[in-house]
């Protein structure tokens, strides 16, 4: 690797699944200045992004430069067919590196704070915070080298993150949740500016997790718990906004005197909308389907007993069990609950473990250990009737459509050595707010009920859309300048050129750097 003489500082900050709508919005009315002057110093462009089918994705995506059918990550805990189970994503199955990891001694140094889903290094030229204040609570909180993070919690305080309840908020809840998130926004801020001017570095970036929750829990009102009264809805209405102002807020004390010398790259890999996601009542439909519309009736006892259980528990204190227990018996109780008992020899398709699209895995002979449907004919005639079987749901006050798109991942990503990892239907919903329901129903397969009428079952009234956006801001970039057709796949190219090094050879994307350095 050789950096060339012309390289410059760049400085990334993420701000996790904040969406374009929005900051086009709050930068238009003044609120997110900081975010406006970049903007009109510098290039703006919406960036598609794979979160458009695999809302977990954007990450690993964004620091390979690779498709998921590359790098195979498409959800915290990813199938593992040999074992016939989830697990989490380590480097013994799923290996995958981050573009910074690859900076040789002599290269550039770097400072990364809280990027998701990046796995601990072994060795680095710089300093890896992990799992400090970040929203992703299945990242394990490290740091390289191993006694910075020590240093982090004793100098700037234990970690501000906070697991997620999926349920619903009262008003008082979501407020304290709001402050928090604003807290730890202030609190990374703290962390960020300290090393942005007292470490050395080249290559710094750092991402927030405030807009990513914020954006779940206060995209609207209809999933709060009670009847708040009217200046408490009014004040919750404003939380989401008061968050992306602290954030803003941040990126202007990190910017602020860093010079001619800096690019600077303000970031998200995907957006936020309404919460359309059917995932709860997913495996009804697809086991109506299988079974010629017999659903619940050709279950195990065993399973038909953890469905009752689970519901009949209350998800708070199934929460406060869970997070007590060791994170490896966390784990595995959360997937006892979620997979339950599988007769595998009597199951020709499954749905995998998401939360925004619908994840289905046939099971496919030759490729998972416990396959029972045969390659080729068998296959496609499943994968038709699950397909054509998912299109007979409506909702049954409306009679809109539940689905509006399925594909396979084989016909969204091109062919890679992680294509088989993925999930063989991807089931993207329709557009109408998932917490409308009362009941789902299909004239080949009867009625579903809704598990909580007007409400989303896992609390969260936001959900993940599949467009990010860049704010470039330096001399690679023209002011105020439009960058057209962009895709998160191209940010680490970008990152590459403007540190002066070459683009590596897999890397899938390209440069959106407007002027190349002479």
């Amino acid at each position: 690797m050789v950096q060339t003489k012309n390289a410059k500082k760049v400085l990334m900050i993420g701000l996790d699944a904040s969406d374009p709508d929005l900051v086009e919005r709050w930068m238009g009315d003044g609120s997110l200045p900081n975010l406006k002057r970049l903007r009109d110093k510098g290039a703006y462009g919406r960036l598609a992004s794979p979160g458009e089918w695999l809302s977990a994705a954007p990450w690993v995506t964004f620091f390979t430069s690779a498709h998921p059918s590359q790098h195979g990550f498409y959800y915290p805990f990813g199938w593992r067919p040999s074992e016939m189970k989830h697990e989490r994503p380590s480097q013994k199955w799923l290996p995958y590196t981050p573009f910074w990891w690859r900076f040789d001694h002599g290269g550039p140094r770097v400072i990364v704070i809280d990027v998701p889903h990046s796995y601990q290094p072994e060795s680095l030229n710089g300093i890896e915070i992990r799992g400090w204040s970040t929203y992703e609570t299945h990242d394990h909180s490290d740091s390289y080298p191993r006694s910075k993070y020590a240093w982090v919690r004793n100098t700037f305080g234990e970690m501000p993150r906070t697991n997620e309840k999926y349920e619903a908020f009262t008003i008082h809840e979501s407020l304290l949740l709001r402050d928090k998130l604003i807290e730890s926004t202030r609190q990374l801020t703290n962390l960020a500016e300290y090393m942005v001017h007292n470490e050395k570095w080249d290559f710094f970036l750092v991402a927030y997790a405030g807009p990513h929750r914020g954006g779940h829990k206060f995209w609207d009102s209809a999933d709060l718990k009670g009847e708040p009264d009217q200046d408490g809805l009014d004040e919750f209405r404003e939380s989401l906004h008061k968050i992306y102002i602290e954030c803003d807020k941040s990126i202007g004390s990190i910017v602020n005197n860093m010079g001619e010398n800096a690019e600077i790259m303000i970031f998200s890999l995907h957006g936020m909308g309404a919460n359309t996601s059917r995932d709860e009542i997913l495996p009804e439909m697809l086991g109506r389907i299988l079974s010629n519309g017999k659903g619940k009736e050709n279950d195990s006892n065993s399973k038909k007993i953890l469905h009752r259980l689970r519901k009949n528990i209350p998800s708070t204190w199934r929460y406060e069990v869970k997070h007590r227990l060791p994170v490896i018996l966390q784990d595995r109780l959360g997937l006892f609950w979620r997979m339950g008992d599988v007769n595998w020899q009597d199951t020709q398709a499954f749905c995998l473990i998401g939360d925004t699209q619908g994840f289905i895995r046939i099971n496919l002979k030759g490729r998972e250990s416990m396959g029972i449907v045969e390659p080729g004919d068998e296959y496609e005639k499943l994968i038709l009737k699950i397909t054509e079987g998912l299109f007979t749901y409506l909702d049954a006050d409306t009679e809109e459509p539940i689905v509006q798109e399925i594909k396979q991942s084989r016909n969204i990503f091109p062919p890679g050595p992680s294509l088989d990892k993925l999930p063989d239907l991807i089931v993207k919903w329709s557009d109408m707010p998932a917490n409308k329901h009362r009941q789902v129903i299909s004239c080949r397969y009867g009625t579903i009920e809704w598990p909580t009428p007007g409400k989303n079952p896992d609390g969260r009234s936001g959900n993940h859309r599949g467009q990010g956006f860049l704010i470039a801001s330096g001399a690679g970039f023209m002011p105020g300048s439009t960058i057209r057709n962009g895709h998160i796949l191209d940010l680490a190219p970008t990152v590459l050129e403007l540190l002066g090094i070459e683009k590596y050879p897999e890397m899938v994307g390209e440069s959106l750097v407007q002027i190349p350095a002479i």
